[in-house]
């Protein structure tokens, strides 16, 4: 199988009172560059919910933004932007103190 040269995995993991499920180990979280917890919905997604509009459908009128030679071609030119060793480090900090639990 051929798989597009961009592509990305969402993985889920079920709360852990659910059966079956485990919380992954440090050693399986690193391999993700975000982490994402969802929370009960606002009053009007849950009432869309409530009333059985399902977004699923939805998903059929979205428009791509712009074509995938488009992408391909913004990938190529920021792989050739300069970033200077000051900034990478400023966005390494930016990183680490997001990453703190307090």
């Amino acid at each position: 199988m051929s798989y597009p040269s961009r592509f990305f995995v969402v993985a889920t993991q079920n709360p852990q009172h659910q059966v079956g499920t485990f919380p992954l180990p440090e050693s399986q979280l690193d391999r993700f560059l975000m982490r994402i917890e969802l929370v009960c919905p606002i009053a009007r997604s849950e009432r869309a919910d409530a009333l059985g509009v399902d977004r699923r459908e939805m998903l059929k009128e979205l428009k791509p933004v712009f074509k995938r030679e488009t992408l391909l071609e913004i990938q190529t030119a920021v792989r050739k932007v300069h970033t200077s060793a000051a900034l990478l480090d400023y966005l390494q900090d930016l990183l680490d103190a997001s990453r703190q639990r307090h």
